[in-house]
């Protein structure tokens, strides 16, 4: 087997060491030492998504009200700043 490098995983901590198997494509399986001369074969059951914080925050009719609360929130933070900045001329 050749060491596989780079990605990541959220199920083995830093540093364990993966492979790739002879003969299958690393997008179909790839071989996780579990322990010395123990390994699991890990099948690849998708494309890994990488997700906003955001993601689904601003949808639909909610998503409008959020939009315009957090609007009203900047626009009168904008004005304390500039009231501050005014009252300290």
């Amino acid at each position: 087997m050749e060491q596989y490098s780079g990605n990541f995983s959220n199920a083995y901590k830093k540093g364990t060491k993966y492979y790739s198997i002879e003969g299958l494509s690393t997008d179909e399986a790839i071989a996780i030492e579990e322990s010395d001369g123990q390994y699991i074969k890990a099948y690849r059951e998708g494309e890994y998504e990488l997700r906003s914080v955001f993601n689904g925050f601003f949808d639909g009719q909610q998503g409008i009200i959020k939009v315009f609360i957090l609007s009203i929130l900047c626009f009168l933070v904008v004005l304390l700043i500039y009231k501050i900045q005014k009252n300290n001329r």
